[in-house]
C-alpha cells in the first residue's frame, strides 16, 4: 500500500499519468490483503463473547477514521489552492484552464496521505506482537467429536 501511495503522489509531482492506475491497483490490492489477516488477528485476542462488540469497535474506528482521513486531504487539497476554485474542486468541475491553480493542493493531499502510510507501516511494524491466540471452545463432554452437544437427560 505504502508504495502505491507513493507512486500516485511521485506521478502527480512528475506530472506523469501512466503510473498512477497501477499505484491505485498496488493500493487496492494492499489493502485487500491487509484488511483479512489483521481483522482475524485482532478477533482472535478477544474472549469468544466479546467478538460482536469487538469487531464494533473496529469497524466504527474504521469509518471513523475514514471520514476524517477524508476531511483532512480535503481540506489539505483545498486550503493550497485560490478560494474561487475551492467549490469547483469539491463539485469537480474544475476548467481545464484552472488545472495549474489545482495541482498543488493534490500534491500537499497525497505528500500528507504519504507521511501517514509511513508512520502507519512503521506502526504496523513495531506494533505488539502477540502470537497467542484465543484457545479453542472446549469439546463438550460425552461428544466424541465435539460436532454434536450431548441431548439433556
Amino acid at each position: 500500500g505504502l508504495l502505491g501511495v507513493a507512486g500516485v503522489t511521485s506521478a502527480v509531482y512528475l506530472d506523469v499519468t501512466w503510473p498512477i492506475a497501477p499505484s491505485l491497483a498496488l493500493v487496492g490490492c494492499a489493502t485487500g490483503l491487509f484488511f483479512g489477516p489483521n481483522t482475524t488477528s485482532l478477533l482472535d485476542k478477544l474472549p469468544s463473547a466479546s467478538l460482536g462488540v469487538g469487531n464494533a469497535v473496529r469497524l466504527t474506528l474504521l469509518n471513523v477514521g475514514t471520514v476524517l482521513a477524508l476531511a483532512l486531504s480535503m481540506s489539505i487539497l483545498t486550503a493550497a489552492m485560490p478560494a474561487r476554485l475551492r467549490d469547483a474542486v469539491l463539485a469537480t468541475t474544475v476548467k481545464i484552464a484552472d488545472l495549474d491553480d489545482v495541482v498543488p493542493g493534490f500534491e500537499h493531499a497525497l505528500t500528507f496521505m504519504t507521511i501517514v502510510a509511513v508512520a502507519g507501516f512503521i506502526a504496523s511494524a513495531l506494533g505488539v506482537r502477540d502470537d497467542t491466540a484465543r484457545a479453542p471452545a472446549a469439546v463438550p463432554a460425552g461428544s466424541a467429536t465435539g460436532d454434536q452437544l450431548p441431548l439433556p437427560s
